[in-house]
């Protein structure tokens, strides 16, 4: 069942209509049903009712926050406005506690892990990411998270789940399982490696969080991780866990090469290619932990769970015995 609405469909009628953004409206109509819910947010849509007859869009979404700083999304849509050619739904407005309105793109699909991704659809995917990652280099405004809080996040899923995550894995994890067993160990350092950044990262950059339209054009969603990092933290994030294996590493050098090369002069100028790709490998580490935390019961509510988690496990450990996180870290820290 859909949630009881925070805010009174007059508030919600009022908040649309100060924006400006459309035609007034006489009325709304809830869904009914949360359409898609999740650990950091809920989604329901809403029916809009114009006082003119054929006036778009017909619909709206209303995103509840479930993440610990509710009011995060909201404030990042608000400074999207800067970029004019970014890949982002229609922010309409938010309220006291972060919920917020966004645009609702109708027709439009997300990828899956199951699905993957096309090495040409990475590229276009790091390209838009690119953008963000130029524009808000040392911005003034972005949030931040500390480190000390994702290494205690960190520590405890691995803690709670990573005993049965060597279980089930051990046939491929021979080479490898010494770098997990590491992380355990040194999980403020790999934080510290992680949010020893200059820009906004999105934090979540994977296929469920991008909407593709009928002719693939690619929309950017769910922001409310999004902070303060080193940008390889998108790259890494996005290629290691939505790319098969033999996809990723034909693909890996070029789509690199350009995600560096669209970065601006300026990037450039103070953020060297090596220094990026040693952080790209010493990123692995987030997507080691998503690995981990997929068998657990965080993730239970989803179908296919465990399919999804063995598909994840190959793309990941696969990715560890090829970059060598560990070593990077052990590089970053000096």
């Amino acid at each position: 069942m859909a949630r009881e609405a925070r805010y009174s469909k007059d508030q919600i009628i009022d908040l649309i209509n100060r924006s400006g953004k459309f035609s007034q409206v006489r009325d709304i109509r809830f869904s009914g049903t949360e359409f898609s819910q999740g650990i950091l947010g809920n989604l329901e849509k809403i029916e809009l009712e114009y006082f003119e007859p054929n006036k778009q869009p017909s619909h709206l979404i209303y995103k509840s926050q479930n993440c610990s700083d509710k009011l995060r999304e909201g404030v990042l849509y608000k400074l999207f406005s800067e970029i004019k050619d970014l890949s982002l739904p229609q922010f309409i407005g938010d309220f006291e506690n972060g919920d917020i309105l966004i645009e609702y793109l109708e027709h439009h699909r997300t990828g899956t892990i199951r699905e993957g991704c096309t090495r040409e659809l990475a590229g276009r995917v790091l390209e838009e990411i690119g953008k963000v990652h130029s524009h808000y280099w040392n911005h003034p405004q972005i949030p931040e998270d500390k480190p000390e809080g994702f290494a205690g996040i960190l520590k405890y899923n691995l803690e709670e789940n990573l005993d049965d995550y060597f279980e089930r894995y051990s046939d491929s994890l021979s080479d490898v399982k010494a770098d997990f067993e590491w992380l355990l160990s040194h999980t403020k350092e790999a934080s510290q490696v992680l949010y020893n950044g200059q820009t906004l990262t999105h934090g979540d950059l994977h296929l469920e969080n991008i909407l593709f339209s009928p002719s693939d054009d690619i929309t950017l969603i769910d922001w409310q991780l999004g902070v303060k990092r080193t940008p390889a933290f998108d790259v890494s994030f996005f290629l290691i866990q939505n790319l098969e294996g033999a996809v990723r590493r034909e693909g890996e050098k070029e789509l690199l090469d350009n995600y560096y090369r669209g970065l601006s002069e300026s990037v450039k100028g103070e953020y060297s290619f090596s220094q990026f790709y040693r952080e790209y490998r010493a990123c692995l580490t987030r997507s080691m932990m998503t690995s981990v935390m997929m068998i657990g019961k965080r993730f239970a509510h989803k179908k296919e769970q465990m399919a999804e988690a063995d598909i994840m496990a190959r793309r990941v450990i696969g990715a560890v015995g090829d970059l060598k996180p560990v070593d990077a870290v052990k590089e970053l820290m000096g």
